[in-house]
């Protein structure tokens, strides 16, 4: 077995952020409702449950705490949400809001 090489590692790291950073509007569109009404009715969509459970951990495995820390938080959330429930868009802001600075990082 080769000797663990540091400088392939970090470089390796650094690449996986960089994909991770340049993805991350995509993710976000895949999971921040657009809706012109500022309040809307949650369908338990597995879909973004998912996502943000796959972008917590991702996130957090990168190094990114904050923005896995929201992303967890929203997930338990929406999943503690009866269906049905009201859901504001402002819910979604801290997320949006942790994302922007891993963005402007």
């Amino acid at each position: 077995m080769p000797a663990f090489n540091e400088a392939l590692f970090a470089a390796g790291m650094i690449e996986l952020k960089a994909k991770f950073v340049a993805g991350l509007p995509a993710r976000l569109k895949q999971i921040v409702p657009t809706s012109p009404i500022p309040t809307l009715i949650w369908q338990a969509d597995e879909d973004v449950l998912n996502e943000l459970h796959r972008l917590a951990g991702a996130a957090g495995s990168l190094g990114f705490d904050s923005l896995a820390n929201t992303a967890r938080q929203l997930e338990k959330e929406l999943q503690a949400l009866p269906r049905d429930a009201k859901l504001s868009l402002r819910d979604f802001e801290k997320l949006e809001q942790a994302a922007a600075a891993v963005l402007l990082a």
